[in-house]
């Protein structure tokens, strides 16, 4: 194991960021499998698939991302971060929020796993850190397993109740907008709290750590992969649906490239 201080990503604020807010997220699984067999109601299919296969491989990616946190920033006191985190998320997922069919949240789902296995792919292209970028493939992989679960169980659920087009294309914008303000900003409000020496890089704020995101993923984000992921599987169901989605996503693009602007030149 390499000494903490020689770690490639040590000095890297937006690796350390990513990787703690991953930790985070990945770490609240349990919470997250009670809340999503409920959204799925009677489905036992799905039910049995979340506890038996999704449980099972979160649980596994918060356990190596904790070792490699521990590992490379030794000082940060993840234990306590993610109890905050924890009583943050309880918190929130006890506040009422707005009932999809079940097709509409498998849909939601893909945009999750898509997003998130992306994402790890990014990462493990801009860390120069070896060890890491198998990490974020290995977690990736798993993802893309999970979409295609998730891109199954919508296409099955929409061949019994089709939704409206319009509210696919509603539902993409949604759940990016859930994923900024929300699950990513609840990840990220404990992390620059709980050091006990120095921090080994420039700290971020939430909006700076977003726009050195957006820059990251200009850079490095393949958006033809990510229309391909989730406009596909909806052009069965009509040229219309695809549409809305695929203007949906140009939408989410240039969001992220108006972000990476914002980005200080030295970002990178």
């Amino acid at each position: 194991m390499q000494v903490a201080h020689h770690r490639p990503a040590r000095a890297d604020g937006f690796v350390f960021y990513s990787v703690a807010i991953s930790t985070l997220l990945q770490g609240a699984a349990p919470v997250h499998v009670r809340n999503l067999s409920a959204l799925f109601g009677e489905d036992e299919d799905v039910r049995v698939w979340l506890y038996q296969v999704w449980l099972q491989e979160e649980t596994q990616h918060s356990q190596m991302l904790q070792t490699y946190v521990g590992q490379v920033w030794p000082e940060f006191n993840l234990k306590d971060s993610f109890s905050r985190y924890l009583f943050a998320l309880r918190d929130r997922m006890g506040q009422p929020r707005e009932q999809r069919p079940p097709g509409l949240e498998a849909l939601a789902c893909c945009l999750m796993e898509a997003e998130a296995a992306l994402m790890f792919r990014v990462l493990s292209v801009y860390t120069p850190d070896p060890e890491l970028k198998r990490l974020m493939l290995q977690i990736s992989a798993t993802k893309l397993r999970h979409y295609n679960f998730y891109r199954e169980t919508m296409e099955r659920l929409e061949q019994q109740s089709p939704s409206p087009a319009l509210h696919k294309a509603l539902t993409v914008l949604r759940c990016q907008r859930d994923v900024e303000d929300g699950n990513l900003a609840l990840a990220f409000r404990p992390l620059n709290a709980h050091w006990g020496r120095n921090v080994p890089f420039g700290m971020m704020d939430y909006g700076l750590f977003l726009a050195h995101a957006g820059k990251v993923m200009g850079q490095y984000y393949p958006f033809e992969e990510v229309r391909r992921l989730l406009v596909a599987p909806l052009r069965r169901h009509g040229p219309l649906s695809a549409l809305f989605v695929g203007l949906a996503l140009r939408y989410v693009e240039r969001l992220y490239v108006a972000r990476g602007r914002l980005a200080p030149a030295t970002a990178l």
